[in-house]
C-alpha cells in the first residue's frame, strides 16, 4: 500500500483537476490522477533541465569544440 500525503492546491487547479476527472471519465481515483500529474510535470522538468552537449566536430583524433575558426 503506498503512503499518502495531504497537499493543498489552489481552487482554480483543483477545479480544473475536477472537471478533468469528470470528462474523461478515467479509472484513476483523484489521488491516482494527482500522482500522474506530477510524476508527468518531474518527467517534463528533468528532461528540459538535461545539459545540452556542446556542438563538436571530430575527425580521425582532432577535436574542434564549437566555435573553432582556421584563419
Amino acid at each position: 500500500m503506498t503512503s499518502r500525503v495531504t497537499q493543498e492546491v489552489s481552487l482554480p487547479i483543483l477545479h480544473a483537476l475536477l472537471d478533468y476527472y469528470a470528462e474523461q471519465g478515467t479509472d484513476y481515483n483523484l489521488a491516482d490522477l494527482a500522482d500522474v500529474a506530477i510524476s508527468e510535470w518531474l518527467q517534463r522538468q528533468r528532461a528540459a533541465n538535461k545539459p545540452v552537449e556542446p556542438k563538436r566536430f571530430v575527425w580521425k583524433t582532432v577535436f574542434l569544440p564549437d566555435g573553432t575558426r582556421f584563419g
